[in-house]
């Protein structure tokens, strides 16, 4: 297996985890989610928003800030912060 193909089938994992955790926070687990459709679009609120960003440390142990979700807030966008690392911590 190549470097790319490790990287893609850990950028597939990331992206089905968070479209279940999205599920399983608005109470719809299985249901289909575009993954560059705008959390606001799919019903996320930023209540939820730390729900997933609690998830997203305990899961990856990845600091996403509450900014950098609201920026980047799709399931494409977040999959690249989770698999750039680290960035708001000092771990």
């Amino acid at each position: 297996m190549t470097a790319y193909e490790s990287l893609s089938i850990e950028k597939d994992t990331v992206v089905q985890w968070c479209k279940d955790q999205i599920g399983e926070l608005l109470n719809a687990p299985g249901i289909s989610i575009d993954e560059n459709k705008d959390f606001g679009e799919l019903g996320l609120d930023s209540s939820l928003a730390v729900s997933l960003l609690i998830e997203i440390e305990q899961k990856y142990g990845v600091e996403i800030s509450a900014e950098e979700l609201f920026d980047n807030p799709s399931i494409k966008a977040v999959t690249g912060l989770i698999m750039g690392g680290d960035r708001t911590s000092e771990k």
